[in-house]
């Protein structure tokens, strides 16, 4: 019973500190306001433009990975003010085809702005849709815990507790570590918020692992967790760099 409630208390230190960390890095990061348009398996040759009130066109830059594309607009760009959106129209173009729409209302107060743009709809909605966050979040957790576990296997863990505590502890950081990353990628510093929150992971883990796992010494765990996070690190580079965030 004391182990379940010691199990129970460092999970819920994990989870708390890692909510905390998490929300004050992204509520600091310091870059230029601007919108992202996310487009799901774009045309090759497909253009995203605004086009304001006084009949100018600023077309957004691009940037493709693997089957999404996202096109970045910083209001720098041209000097206008964030509210002068409000009449802005987003324009798609690719081939001999093309369409214009309206951007959302809600939008137009924040200070980072992410609209989904449905080509194949012609539609355009503010954030990202639930299917892409959860099958990204869900990618990069799964992927991360089969490399994790092979290095876990390698350390000589057997036990089914160990396995359990393994399992328990990395879904919990690594979901939130995830799912953080999905919600701050407009972030121009990605990699080194990155670089932040695995060294945060890598103490929450220490903490938790060495504290639940007693299958071999604290030193071997604690040695297991910084290869992991080593590990982990290479592999969310990896894939900020040739996947979607």
């Amino acid at each position: 019973m004391k182990s379940v409630k010691k199990f129970s208390f460092v999970c819920v230190f994990v989870f708390i500190l890692l909510i905390i960390t998490t929300q004050t890095v992204y509520a600091n990061s310091a870059e230029p306001p601007g919108l992202i348009v996310i487009v799901d398996s774009p045309p090759d040759d497909l253009t995203v433009s605004l086009k304001f009130e006084d009949g100018s066109v600023v077309e957004l830059d691009k940037t493709k990975t693997a089957w999404e594309a996202q096109y970045r607009f910083i209001y720098g760009m041209i000097t206008r003010s964030v509210t002068s959106l409000e009449s802005a129209t987003l324009i798609a173009a690719w081939d001999d085809t093309g369409f214009e729409c309206a951007l959302p209302g809600s939008m137009l107060n924040r200070y980072n702005n992410i609209l989904t743009l449905d080509i194949r709809s012609q539609t355009v909605s503010n954030g990202q849709t639930f299917a892409r966050s959860a099958a990204l979040v869900s990618m990069r957790v799964v992927l991360t815990l089969i490399i994790e576990g092979i290095i876990f296997l390698a350390f000589q863990y057997r036990q089914k507790r160990s396995w359990l505590a393994f399992l328990i502890v990395n879904l919990i950081t690594q979901g939130i570590l995830n799912v953080a990353l999905n919600q701050s990628f407009t972030n121009s510093y990605l990699i080194l918020a990155l670089v932040f929150y695995e060294i945060l992971v890598f103490i929450a883990e220490a903490v938790a692992l060495t504290a639940i796992i007693k299958e071999h010494k604290k030193g071997r765990t604690l040695g297991y967790v910084l290869a992991a996070n080593l590990c982990s690190l290479v592999l969310g580079g990896f894939l900020i760099s040739y996947l979607p965030v």
